[in-house]
């Protein structure tokens, strides 16, 4: 009695799964990338919206001081009008500068929640629709994405 066996084993066919290989390795190469890229973005993003809420959190504070020194101004004025000891006019100049300080102040708050809102973006969250109080900002700005 005789045995014998057959073995089949397509030459080609090596040098197909070859190439699946190389082709799957560099295409894990390829999303390696771009995850490194997109966290580097992210990192930057967050960066860039913290400095953002910083700079405009500095801004309103500014611009808060400014309305409390015209307000302090124009009620001056308004006694020293009242006084005889100024004009009309002194009275509607201080006036017409604590308005500004307070449009510009209205401003910067703007600004600032929008950066606030960026900021909550840049850490993946919801953006809140309540309204964003400045004790707050201390947690968000040691937070990291």
């Amino acid at each position: 009695m005789e045995a014998s066996a057959k073995l089949e084993f397509p030459i080609f066919l090596g040098g197909r799964v070859f190439g699946a290989v190389h082709r799957a390795r560099a295409e894990l190469r390829q999303a390696e990338i771009e995850r490194d890229q997109t966290r580097q973005s992210v990192a930057i993003e967050f960066e860039r919206s913290r400095d953002e809420v910083a700079r405009s959190l500095a801004a309103l504070a500014a611009r808060r001081g400014t309305v409390a020194l015209a307000t302090r101004a124009h009620e001056l004025a308004r006694v020293r009008y009242e006084n005889g000891l100024s004009t009309q006019l002194e009275v509607s100049d201080a006036r017409l500068r604590m308005l500004q300080s307070r449009a510009n102040e209205a401003e910067a708050l703007r600004d600032y929640r929008v950066a606030l809102a960026g900021l909550e973006h840049a850490l993946g969250r919801p953006i809140a629709t309540r309204e964003a109080s400045i004790d707050d900002l201390p947690r968000l700005l040691e937070e990291t994405p």
